[in-house]
């Protein structure tokens, strides 16, 4: 997306630049793209995570420790090893639901065979807000705040 913005219209890029700079825009992901989370094997994580943290250190001048793949229908079991290994340090993502599998907590610590561990936060509800009440959306969200944690995330 950086790099399509760059392309496209300099002047927004310059402005999430700045906020870049000035601490108000916080860059997540770290990869090209994201990439189905399920399927591929493990080199073409390590390929995303490579190319996008390159662009991004030359580009906004940082390299991206949260992992986000929001839209992926599944995750392959060895992810948290991959994604430590590309320097990661935690993962955002939505799917799947609680409807379609249940979780120790929205925010948990997930391990992958080899014991490698990565701090992993699912989405409360939905990433957009487009077609719901923001207010709704937004209390759902602290409602699903895990007692132990003083804050959590909300996207819209």
């Amino acid at each position: 997306v950086y790099a399509w913005i760059e392309a496209e219209n300099p002047n927004l890029f310059a402005q999430v630049r700045r906020a870049i700079a000035e601490g108000r825009w916080h860059v997540v992901n770290g990869m090209v793209v994201q990439p189905d989370m399920n399927l591929p094997c493990g080199e073409s994580f390590v390929r995303q995570a490579l190319l996008g943290k390159k662009y991004m250190r030359s580009r906004l001048g940082v390299e991206p420790t949260v992992a986000y793949c929001v839209d992926s229908f599944g995750h392959a079991g060895a992810l948290p090893q991959i994604l430590r290994g590309c320097g990661f340090d935690s993962y955002v993502f939505m799917r799947p639901g609680p409807h379609e599998k249940t979780l120790p907590a929205s925010v948990f610590w997930w391990q992958g065979p080899d014991g490698s561990r990565i701090l992993a936060f699912r989405i409360t509800n939905s990433y957009t807000t487009r077609t719901v009440d923001q207010e709704a959306h937004i209390l759902a969200a602290v409602a699903a705040k895990p007692a132990q944690l003083d804050a959590t995330m909300c996207f819209f």
